[in-house]
């Protein structure tokens, strides 16, 4: 009897771990991000992202003034890390940069005591970074 309360007990826990799990995986993505079977990290490489909407980018004389916030993505130009995939981030008042990985249109961003996840999609040409969408400057 004992044996059959502990495995009841241990099908219970793995059954709430794995509902946990993909609840946790499908959180991640964005709805409103369409699949497609492109890979568009080329694209994504060597150009510039701006907001679709204004956030605040500082204060001025009559409070928070605002504007659009951008992102640019590059290859390292220095000589110890020449393929590495960088990017800066400019935000309200604050401007950032790390490095990123891409595949699937997935990117995953390294700062210096943070990571990120970000999502592009190739269909509607918006690339997710933060909660903010962003338009690819052409």
């Amino acid at each position: 009897m004992e044996q059959k309360n502990i495995l009841i007990a241990l099908v219970i826990i793995l059954s709430i771990g794995v509902v946990g799990y993909f609840t946790l995986v499908k959180k991640q993505s964005p709805s409103n991000v369409t699949q497609n079977s492109a890979d568009d990290c080329d694209l994504i490489s060597n150009s510039s992202f701006r907001s679709i909407n204004q956030g605040e980018v500082g204060l001025g004389p009559n409070g928070p003034e605002m504007g659009y916030w951008g992102i640019q993505f590059q290859k390292s130009t220095t000589l110890s890390d020449y393929s590495e995939l960088t990017f800066d981030w400019g935000h309200s008042d604050v401007s950032e940069s790390g490095t990123y990985t891409c595949k699937n249109n997935v990117l995953q961003a390294k700062f210096s005591n943070y990571s990120m996840t970000a999502y592009y999609d190739g269909a509607k040409e918006i690339l997710t970074w933060g909660g903010v969408e962003y338009e690819r400057v052409k």
